[in-house]
């Protein structure tokens, strides 16, 4: 019996012990197993602890992606349905909710395609922390004076299809935050 020193056949040098198809057959496979390693064909599985991570995080962009629709429906719905609409409120939703459609949308098509793995991810990573600054901001701003978003809502009340006690029961949960 002969062993291999080398595991990588070198097309230039053909192996001794190694007829000439047995040669190439090798060389074959092992063109083969670079080419899956190269376009990711067989990724790490990993444990349960990866799996559920990556389960996750494909239900988080599943969600992000749902409230990027609905924040576009709601807005166009506010835009085009009444005379005198609420500007702010629509344009709101339709800029936060297409970023949020399209974030999302690239980090799941990065898991369902094999030439750019991670491509959509990096994107939905890098718009992130974007996001939550818009959300801290809003927050800080609600705290500092949200009389400004109560009276807004009074008032438009009717074209953003709030209903009756909406603006009450903000009030209320306003200590809350």
């Amino acid at each position: 019996t002969t062993t291999k020193k080398n595991t990588f056949l070198n097309p230039a040098e053909p192996s001794n012990h190694l007829s000439a198809t047995a040669w190439a057959q090798e060389r074959t496979s092992q063109h083969e197993d670079f080419r899956r390693e190269a376009l990711g064909e067989d990724q790490y599985k990993g444990g349960c602890c990866s799996r559920w991570t990556l389960c996750w995080i494909k239900a988080l962009h599943v969600i992000d992606g749902s409230f990027g629709l609905a924040g576009i429906v709601y807005g166009s719905l506010l835009c085009t349905q009444f005379e005198d609409p609420a500007l702010a409120a629509a344009l709101f939703c339709l800029i936060l909710g297409s970023i949020h459609l399209s974030t999302s949308m690239l980090g799941l098509m990065s898991f369902g395609s094999r030439r750019c793995t991670r491509c959509g991810l990096v994107v939905s990573g890098f718009v992130a922390p974007y996001i939550a600054f818009v959300y801290v901001t809003i927050f800080i701003a609600l705290l500092a004076d949200s009389s400004g978003l109560f009276s807004y809502l009074e008032d438009h009340q009717g074209v953003m299809y709030l209903g009756e006690n909406v603006v009450r029961n903000w009030e209320r949960l306003m200590p809350l935050l």
